[in-house]
């Protein structure tokens, strides 16, 4: 299982994290902006090629004002 959830969990938070940011209506940009990081860093987040380190998954949980869970449960 251990090899499976490490592929799952990017894929939930990719597309949880793509999902809240159209839902709240910012762009790439806007959403750099906002957690602070260059807008290309958002777009490997989204692409998967890259996954946040926790401090700054609860930065972006903040400005999505929802907890950090949220971040990976699939619905």
């Amino acid at each position: 299982m251990g090899g499976k959830l490490k592929e799952f969990v990017p894929i939930v938070f990719v597309n949880n994290l793509r999902q809240l940011r159209q839902d709240s209506g910012m762009s790439i940009s806007e959403f750099a902006d906002a957690v602070g990081v260059h807008y290309m860093t958002v777009y490997r987040w989204e692409q998967g090629a890259r996954i946040p380190s926790v401090p700054m998954m609860v930065k972006i949980a903040n400005v999505f004002d929802i907890t950090l869970e949220k971040l990976f449960v699939v619905e």
